[in-house]
């Protein structure tokens, strides 16, 4: 039973197996299976380096249980897990960036965490001004998320996958069309319509001139998993 356990949630991709989680938090009972069910699962999110502290009790990685509480439902925010009642209007991340000059240089932000449901996002009703970086999670399990930026001006959306490895890096500078660099390092240009299709799980938006200085000589950049939550 437990290896139909992990031979189903290798096929499932890191949101699919929050929502697993939180779809047992609604059930009473306890046999047998569904502890298999839930070892199996534990598993899973430690085989990809997925942080999931938060939702578990503490002792040794490999042995300790899921919190099944009903209010530990959890959202997936840039490779970690994290209850929704534990997020904060400002969390910490950091930007690892590799470039030619200088290996593994960290920038750290402090964005404001918004949590996208649906796959269509008018952009404009997030951004404040002189607001700090926005970083966008992505919580549907659709294939692409539909970011709408007309009347955005000076500001670049990198897009991650879920291995929080960089996808696309796009400059939104107002105009009808907004240039899309994509597939670092190879710095393709293309020409986008003022509504972004994007198909990735976490995007940063942030100005200009706090990230432009790396991009032309950057090859990757990597969103590490440092969000933290307030202490109990």
């Amino acid at each position: 039973m437990e290896n139909q356990f992990k031979e189903r949630f290798r096929k499932l991709n890191p949101l699919e197996l929050v929502q697993t989680y939180n779809k047992d938090l609604e059930h009473n009972g306890w046999v047998g299976s569904r502890g298999e069910f839930l070892a199996a699962l534990r598993e899973e999110f430690n085989y990809r380096n997925i942080c999931i502290d938060a939702i578990t009790h503490g002792g040794a990685i490999r042995t300790r249980g899921f919190i099944m509480k009903k209010e530990s439902e959890a959202v997936y925010v840039a490779k970690k897990v994290i209850p929704k009642k534990d997020l904060t209007r400002q969390i910490p991340v950091t930007l690892l960036l590799d470039s030619e000059y200088e290996q593994h240089e960290c920038v750290y932000l402090n964005p404001k965490l918004v949590l996208i449901n649906e796959p269509i996002v008018d952009m404009r009703k997030y951004l404040e001004h002189g607001c700090s970086p926005i970083l966008f999670a992505v919580q549907h399990d659709k294939a692409q998320t539909l970011f709408n930026v007309t009347g955005i001006r000076d500001m670049y959306l990198i897009g991650f996958k879920f291995s929080n490895q960089i996808k696309s890096v796009n400059l939104i500078n107002g105009r009808k069309e907004h240039v899309l660099q994509l597939a670092i390092p190879s710095k393709t240009l293309l020409f986008l319509p003022q509504k972004l299709i994007l198909e990735f799980n976490t995007f940063l938006l942030a100005k200009r001139q706090s990230i432009e200085k790396f991009l032309n000589d950057i090859h990757s950049i990597q969103l590490l998993p440092t969000l933290k939550t307030p202490k109990s």
